[in-house]
């Protein structure tokens, strides 16, 4: 992380510490907020229900890497390098440049089974270059995705409604 963000001039290498130059930018730092993460604890709740092998691999992967929803959907086999655990991920923000994310040896483990026993049933397995697989879809689906997260934060108790839109739909803390 660090050689990128130096090769990124994101940061300034110092004699005793590291500094970062985007959070110079007041408007950046005004973004991130509390609310935006999920905390620790949280997780923690989300990691111990029961769910299927697939989506607890994809919760562990956002989690673990700071990966979008949409740039999860556009993981392909050939992005994973399993033996160095890292993922090279092509961003969803306009630089539109990749960058490498790595992930534990317990996530590695859960993609192994994953790739061995899930994906192998999906429908178009043969014909999607796709990490991740629709029922009957070559890639997921971003709407089935945020669903099947936003239940689980919920059946963890973690996620709360934030608003209700002009249209009545909640707006809901984590989607």
């Amino acid at each position: 992380l660090s050689k990128y963000c130096h090769e990124c001039n994101l940061i300034q290498e110092e004699p005793e510490r590291i500094s970062l130059t985007w959070l110079s930018h007041k408007k950046e730092i005004e973004r991130l907020s509390d609310s935006d993460y999920i905390s620790k604890k949280d997780f923690n709740k989300l990691w111990e229900l029961e769910m299927s092998l697939e989506i607890k691999t994809i919760i562990g992967l956002i989690w673990e890497t700071g990966v979008r929803k949409i740039e999860l959907i556009n993981i392909e086999l050939d992005d994973v390098d399993q033996k160095n655990r890292s993922i090279s991920i092509e961003t969803a923000k306009r630089d539109s440049h990749n960058r490498i994310v790595y992930y534990s040896p317990s996530l590695s483990r859960l993609i192994r089974r994953y790739l061995k026993e899930i994906r192998p049933q999906k429908i178009y397995s043969n014909e999607s270059d796709k990490l991740f697989l629709g029922e009957r879809s070559k890639k997921l689906n971003p709407s089935w995705l945020r669903q099947q997260i936003s239940k689980k934060y919920e059946k963890a108790g973690i996620q709360e409604t934030l608003y209700t839109d002009a249209a009545g739909d909640e707006r809901k803390q984590y989607n």
